[in-house]
């Protein structure tokens, strides 16, 4: 068992490893918070196979003070949709920073045939500065850091993680159920 490496795109540690593994497993969290195995590869096997669980907190007693004691079970994910990696660099910023500022400053969106009903929404500016206090990009420079924004905007919403209408922004499907 290892850790990836810094970039996230291969196992940390030498390449013999690897070439002595009968299967190599890729273990994350996605969007959603389920945790996604993901065969890699493997010696007798097939390769891109996925399993989609859940951690549940169950009871498992009670301790000498009378108090529960708890404990997390691995479980089926109940969801048929299609889970999506949380993304990583600026995009992944992003996606935190709009995450911190539904939180802090969303309302119920306007009615909409663009924007779903009941949805929390905040201003794209409001998002941008926040993403730009979270160093979105790896420069000072205000152009640099519009440019770093725009990208994970766009990234974002290819992925269809979030939506973006006029000058609103909320998150879509299995993203705003993990955390709004």
């Amino acid at each position: 068992m290892h850790h990836c490496g810094i970039d996230g795109s291969r196992p940390r540690g030498h390449t013999s490893l690897s070439g002595a593994a009968d299967a190599q497993l890729s273990v994350e969290r996605d969007i959603a918070d389920h945790i996604v195995v993901t065969v890699e590869s493997a010696k007798d096997g097939p390769q891109g196979d996925s399993v989609v669980s859940r951690l549940e907190v169950v009871d498992v007693g009670i301790d000498e003070d009378g108090e529960p004691i708890a404990s997390c079970v691995v479980v089926p994910a109940d969801s048929a949709g299609k889970f999506v990696a949380k993304p990583s660099g600026a995009a992944g910023i992003a996606l935190e920073a709009l995450y911190d500022a539904i939180v802090d400053f969303g309302e119920i969106g306007p009615t909409s045939s663009h924007i779903p009903p009941r949805t929390r929404t905040i201003p794209v500016v409001r998002w941008q500065e926040v993403c730009e206090a979270k160093t979105i990009s790896g420069s000072a420079k205000p152009d640099s850091k519009r440019r770093a924004f725009v990208r994970a905007s766009q990234r974002l919403q290819e992925r269809k993680i979030i939506g973006v209408w006029k000058d609103s922004v909320w998150l879509t499907g299995q993203a705003g159920q993990a955390r709004t």
